[in-house]
């Protein structure tokens, strides 16, 4: 008789434990997250890895029909008007990017999904009420000659952004980067970001928060970013300065110069690491948060004119390296405004109140409406009469404003 050795027995044990396993996976895909970070590009996050065909088959996506409560879709969607029209598999196997015929003109819609198999053919009815933003990004500098490779990004979450950019950075005149960044805002903000991870690609690769005039390389800007962990770069630059820069350029198409930290933070914890960064008129300020405990305050740099009410303030990434196939890649999540409102610019209104005509303007960054002119109960108001560009009335009348409504000049 033939003695059975362990390591047969464990063979054995080792194949009929894979057949368990492999037989016990009846669980079908499910969407766990799907974010727009544009209404019309949608990255949507699933729980295992996809069999290809199912996932990049534009028949199994759809925007839902308008059968939703009237809070997410308050209108029905016509599937001509927002069709899915690109379906795009991740290298990770578990991830999605489709693309919509149009941008969607809401704030959130519903994504359904069927017959997305996962690798053993498992499949199910599932989708995500998906938020959709209206978010801007670009590649800053000279693109196809630095940056030299294209950025692109991924938002399957909302406040979440995988980045992945090339360019030289933010030194000398011109800058280069990848910039993910907000509609126009007023000089009055607070933007946030948790920054999880960041490749090496360059010691010196960046990733943060940036308010800039403008998209143009030359524009003045204020920035904090953070640098790789201690890890050996890519292109042999050395290891990661795992540390925070804090840079600004005070005068368009001037050099960009680095602010001196007031609290010098080295030795980065990734999986806790917060930035802050906060614009009010001329004044731009840094902090570091770690673990979302004490605010540890950078510095300050207070320009000589200020931003202005369209302001762009979002995430700037960068390799610090611009040759091909040094691209870094960074993770951002809880990205986004603290605060800051979206300049609609003052209006005027003039409304006729009986004998009486009240002006109002629009204040846009803190109150919707202030009143400029009130008539006193007990005078009457009277229309003017226009000599060249002065007001005329009856001395006994005290006239605040004048103004041309409707082509009449009239006065309150």
């Amino acid at each position: 008789m033939r003695a059975i050795k362990l390591s047969e027995v464990y063979l054995v044990l080792t194949f009929c434990l894979g057949l368990m396993l492999h037989a016990a996976d009846t669980n079908p895909p499910v969407v766990l997250s799907a974010a727009s970070f544009d209404g019309q590009t949608i990255g949507i996050w699933f729980s295992e890895a996809l069999n290809p065909a199912s996932a990049t088959n534009l028949a199994n996506y759809r925007i839902a029909d308008g059968d939703l409560p009237p809070i997410h879709l308050p209108f029905r969607v016509s599937d001509a008007s927002y069709a899915v029209v690109e379906a795009v598999l991740r290298p990770d196997q578990r991830s999605v990017i489709l693309k919509l015929s149009n941008p969607f003109p809401g704030v959130s819609f519903h994504v359904n999904t069927k017959n997305i198999q996962d690798l053993a053919g498992n499949s199910a009815l599932t989708g995500s009420i998906t938020p959709a933003s209206n978010i801007g990004a670009a590649d800053i500098g000279n693109p196809g000659v630095d940056p030299k490779e294209p950025g692109n990004l991924f938002n399957g979450d909302l406040g979440s952004f995988e980045v992945v950019a090339g360019g030289s950075g933010l030194e000398g005149t011109n800058d280069s980067f990848h910039f993910i960044y907000e509609t126009p805002r007023s000089a009055a903000l607070l933007f946030l970001a948790h920054v999880t991870s960041l490749e090496a690609a360059n010691r010196f690769s960046s990733a943060g928060l940036m308010v800039r005039d403008d998209l143009s390389p030359g524009s003045r800007f204020f920035s904090l970013t953070v640098t790789p962990p201690d890890v050996p770069a890519r292109d042999g630059s050395g290891n990661g300065a795992n540390t925070i820069e804090v840079r600004y350029r005070p005068v368009a198409g001037g050099p960009a110069a680095e602010l001196a930290v007031t609290n010098l933070v080295a030795g980065l914890p990734y999986a806790d690491m917060w930035l802050e960064l906060s614009l009010g008129g001329r004044r731009c300020s840094a902090s570091f948060i770690p673990g979302q405990q004490d605010r540890v305050q950078l510095g300050e740099f207070i320009f000589q004119d200020p931003f202005s009410n369209q302001v762009l303030a979002g995430l700037a990434t960068f390799s610090h390296n611009n040759s091909p196939g040094f691209t870094t890649k960074a993770t951002y999540s809880n990205a986004g405004l603290l605060r800051g409102d979206v300049f609609q610019g003052p209006r005027l209104f003039a409304e006729p109140s009986i004998t009486n005509l009240v002006f109002t303007w629009t204040e846009p960054f803190e109150f919707p409406y202030f009143l400029l002119s009130a008539p006193e109960p007990h005078l009457e108001q009277r229309s003017g009469e226009r000599h060249g560009s002065d007001c005329k009335l009856d001395p006994v009348f005290r006239p605040t404003i004048c103004a041309t409504v409707s082509g009449r000049h009239l006065a309150a």
